[in-house]
C-alpha cells in the first residue's frame, strides 16, 4: 500500500511538474522520463490528439477533455498536461467533440464524446479495457455525463473534474439573472461573463433549424469571449418580431429578474428542456 501510495506521489509531482513550469522538478522529469509520442488521429468520428509513453505498449487509459477554448486540442495549457500524464505512464487522449471549441454544448457533443471514450476503452493499447477521464469546467460536466452512460458501466476507471457544472438549468438561471438556486434559495453568485455567452451559443445550437437560429447563432459567434454584456444583443430583439420557434428562448436570455426565471424557463419547448435536462450530470 505504501509503495503504490509513493509512486502516486511520484506520478503527480511529475505530471504538475511539467504542466506548471516548475524549473528544476520540471527539467528534472524531462530527463528521467522518455518524450512522449504524440501525433494527430480521428476517433470516433472526432479529431483526437493522442499521447503515448515513451515506452511500453499498453498503458492506463486516460481521456482529457478541455473546457470551452477556440484553440481546443491545441491550447499549450492542454498539450503541457497531456505530456505530462504520459510522462507518468498514461495513454492520453484530447478530442474536439463538435461544438466545444466554439461554446456550443449539444447533445452532438455529448454523444461524439461517449463515442471516443467507447472507442479509447476499446482500443488493444488501453490496459484492461477500461478508461478514466479528466475534464475541466464543461469538460468536466461532460465527463461525467460520459460515465453515466449504460453502455460503458464497468468501463469507467475514474472521473476527475476541475469547477464542472452539475445542473445546466441553473447555469441558465446564473447566466442570466446573477442569481443560482441552492437548497431552495435564490443566491446572488458573481459569475463571468464567459458563462452568458456560452449558455446562449449552447441553447440557441439546441433550437431548430431555421433562419433565426442560423442569424443569432451568427451573431453571438462575432462577440468576443471577453463581451462585457453578451445577452445584451437579446434585450435589443423585440419578441414579436422574433420566428416563434426562438421566441421563448428570446425572451428568457433577455430577462434579468430571477423571480421570472422559472416561468420563462418553462415556456420553452418540451424538447429543449428535455436537451437540458440530459446534458445535466444531476439529473442522471
Amino acid at each position: 500500500m505504501y509503495r503504490s501510495w509513493l509512486d502516486g506521489q511520484v506520478r503527480a509531482a511529475g505530471v504538475l511538474s511539467v504542466t506548471l513550469k516548475v524549473p528544476v522538478l520540471g527539467w528534472a522529469t524531462r530527463v528521467v522520463t522518455d518524450a512522449p509520442r504524440v501525433e494527430e488521429r480521428v476517433v470516433a468520428g472526432v479529431p483526437t490528439m493522442v499521447v503515448r509513453p515513451g515506452g511500453g505498449t499498453r498503458w492506463p487509459a486516460l481521456v482529457f477533455l478541455n473546457g470551452v477554448t477556440a484553440r481546443g486540442r491545441h491550447h499549450p495549457d492542454v498539450e503541457r498536461l497531456a505530456g505530462g500524464l504520459a510522462r507518468a505512464g498514461f495513454l492520453v487522449l484530447v478530442p474536439d467533440p463538435p461544438g466545444l471549441a466554439r461554446g456550443e454544448i449539444t447533445e452532438k457533443t455529448l454523444a461524439a464524446t461517449i463515442a471516443v471514450v467507447r472507442a479509447v476503452a476499446g482500443r488493444p493499447d488501453a490496459r484492461g479495457g477500461r478508461v478514466g477521464l479528466v475534464g475541466v469546467s464543461v469538460g468536466g460536466s461532460l465527463a461525467l455525463l460520459a460515465a453515466e452512460e449504460a453502455s460503458l458501466a464497468g468501463r469507467i476507471t475514474v472521473v476527475a473534474g476541475i469547477a464542472p457544472y452539475s445542473d445546466l438549468a441553473n447555469a441558465v438561471r446564473l447566466a442570466t439573472t446573477g442569481y443560482t438556486l441552492e437548497e431552495g434559495r435564490l443566491l446572488p453568485y458573481a459569475a463571468k461573463s464567459f458563462l452568458p455567452l456560452v449558455i446562449a451559443r449552447s441553447l440557441v445550437a439546441g433550437l431548430p433549424s431555421s433562419g433565426e437560429r442560423s442569424a443569432l447563432l451568427t451573431e453571438l459567434l462575432r462577440l468576443p469571449d471577453d463581451a462585457s454584456d453578451p445577452l445584451a444583443l437579446f434585450r435589443r430583439l423585440r419578441p414579436a418580431r422574433v420566428d416563434p420557434s426562438a421566441r421563448a428562448l428570446v425572451e428568457l436570455l433577455a430577462n434579468r429578474d430571477p423571480s421570472r426565471f422559472d416561468r420563462l424557463y418553462a415556456a420553452l419547448s418540451s424538447a429543449l428542456r428535455a436537451s437540458v435536462e440530459r446534458l445535466s450530470p444531476l439529473a442522471g
